[in-house]
């Protein structure tokens, strides 16, 4: 199966990887059995709770620690990558994962953390989420005087584009009548007509809302928002933040929905990079999971010496230019790949710390006998999936997917899978990683402004919000909810304690990951050095991330 990555056509200016993948269709997903795990007392968790969280701040919040707070005249991203084309939150992005999912209504509010015990690698215990120590939320808007109004005033039809849902057992059908019944028990003058397609076109999208006549709401990614608030197409939803939960987000995705310190939509999932581990090839090597990143290249050279004898053995499968990765890299050295400066955005790789970023990147990646100059889904390998079934990988870097893909494909093999967290330098939390997730944004021209805030109330509510997750087979936006799907997902504890860290990508009007690409390829694959080709790639970003066409 491929791997999350962009279109094979794509460029530095046409970068179909600004965008979030596709799904692809698999049978429902059973619960696997518990692997065999050593008797002993339960281990410690992973990661102490850190400080508690700051749940407002004046102002809307710096997305990065030293990025100046963004001026108020700023608006919607360009489509995803650059010159056209490409923005859907499944769009031109090929997966390594999963989104088949059963419907399902659990309860409860878990996050888990990672464990381990004398040596070897433990299962997730349950344990309360920590707080969060990442960056802050946005603020929640204060009510104000003139709120809007609960209910529109006649009635009326609210047109919704929705991308399908690959998941074999899920009749969206019945789902979408289901919203549309909810809608009606909040608005009774309300109704819905739901326009599913297999994959949004951005394009048309676009077309449509600059004529004014565009659906009400529409399903995107976060990495395709900037462009569309910089154009003014979105409506702002500040005045309705108090309808739709927001205290409930992941911090991160909240931030990745906030412009300014306005809220221009609502998440409904969200994807972060976690190391999956095959414990069939790290156990038997002694293998303890990490809590930093030096203990992480001390197992990895643990693992490769213990497997020396195995010439296609991998501590690590990692492509050179899989970009998501070495975003993780540069942010942990402290690297913002690129900051907003008034109206205008410069690229960081340049900086010692994006150097120290890709320098720390190339270290892992040579634990890997992948190319240095292709992208995940042009890996010779095949799909991350097949890497990890052929049995010669210990370790690669996704987001938790995967396991339900394995799950289908390779049981025995997503029934020894088990994840951690990038580490981090000091063991108290781990490593930041960029995010990324679905969202629903409204029409700024829509007629039923009301209405479709009505509709995203329902959508965010936690039956909804859990009924999306599991009938997607992703994680919720809503920090507090255990999925049924999540449950099952062996991986998912590492996915919890991973956003807690987590941050979102530049949101630049021009976002493209191909500086970042051609970064990596420069240096690992050419031997370049990076303080000197660091400043070149600046340059792309400088004139790729200002344009939003």
């Amino acid at each position: 199966m491929p791997s999350w990555n962009d279109d094979p056509n794509a460029s530095t200016e046409d970068d179909a990887s600004a965008n979030p993948p596709p799904r692809p269709t698999y049978a429902p997903m059973a619960v696997p059995p518990p692997p065999q795990q050593p008797a002993g007392p339960p281990p410690p968790p992973q990661y102490p709770a850190g400080p508690p969280p700051v749940p407002q701040y004046p102002g809307g919040p710096p997305q990065y620690p030293d990025v100046p707070p963004p001026p108020p005249s700023w608006g919607p991203q360009p489509p995803a990558g650059g010159t056209g084309g490409g923005g859907s939150s499944r769009r031109n992005v090929l997966v390594a994962g999963s989104v088949a999912a059963v419907v399902a209504a659990g309860g409860g509010v878990a996050a888990w953390l990672l464990t381990r015990d004398n040596g070897k690698s433990a299962a997730p215990k349950p344990s309360p989420p920590p707080p969060t120590t990442g960056p802050p939320a946005p603020p929640v808007p204060p009510p104000t005087p003139d709120a809007p109004p609960a209910t529109e005033s006649a009635p009326y039809t609210l047109t919704v584009w929705q991308e399908k849902i690959f998941t074999p057992g899920v009749d969206q059908a019945k789902t979408n009548t289901d919203l549309g019944n909810a809608l009606v028990k909040v608005d009774p003058l309300g109704s819905t007509r739901m326009d599913v397609q297999e994959f949004i076109d951005q394009q048309k999208l676009d077309t449509a809302l600059a004529a004014g006549n565009g659906p009400d709401i529409f399903q995107l990614d976060t990495l395709s928002l900037a462009r569309r608030v910089r154009r003014g197409t979105l409506l702002d939803l500040t005045p309705y933040a108090g309808r739709l939960n927001v205290d409930g987000w992941h911090p991160a995705a909240r931030a990745a929905c906030t412009f300014d310190g306005k809220l221009y939509a609502l998440p409904m999932d969200v994807y972060v990079p976690v190391v999956i581990y095959d414990k069939r090839l790290c156990d038997p090597a002694g293998f303890v999971v990490p809590h930093t990143r030096d203990e992480w290249f001390a197992e990895l050279d643990k693992l490769k010496r213990f497997h020396a004898s195995d010439p296609k053995f991998e501590a690590l499968h990692l492509t050179g230019k899989a970009w998501q990765q070495l975003a993780a890299c540069l942010f942990e050295a402290g690297c913002e790949i690129a900051v907003r400066d008034g109206e205008h955005w410069t690229g960081r790789l340049g900086t010692p710390a994006g150097k120290d970023g890709i320098g720390y990147f190339q270290r892992l990646q040579a634990y890997s006998s992948a190319p240095k100059n292709v992208e995940e889904y042009k890996d010779p390998a095949g799909s991350i999936s097949a890497v990890l079934t052929a049995g010669k990988a210990a370790m690669v870097i996704q987001p938790d997917w995967v396991f339900a893909d394995l799950l289908r494909s390779s049981p025995e093999t997503a029934r020894n899978l088990a994840a951690f967290p990038m580490p981090g330098p000091t063991s108290d939390k781990p490593g930041p990683v960029g995010v990324w997730g679905g969202v629903f944004a409204v029409n700024a021209k829509t007629a039923h402004p009301v209405g479709a805030s009505n509709l995203l109330r329902v959508l965010s509510s936690a039956p909804w919000q859990e009924r999306w997750a599991n009938e997607n087979e992703t994680p919720p936006a809503m920090a507090d909810l255990t999925t049924t799907s999540g449950t099952a997902n062996l991986l998912r504890p590492a996915t919890l304690a991973a956003l807690k860290e987590s941050r979102p990508y530049p949101q630049a009007p021009g976002w493209t990951a191909g500086p970042l690409k051609d970064f990596a390829e420069d240096v690992l694959a050419k031997g370049l050095d990076p303080s000197v080709v660091g400043p070149v790639r600046d340059l792309d970003i400088a004139r790729i991330f200002n344009r939003d066409s």
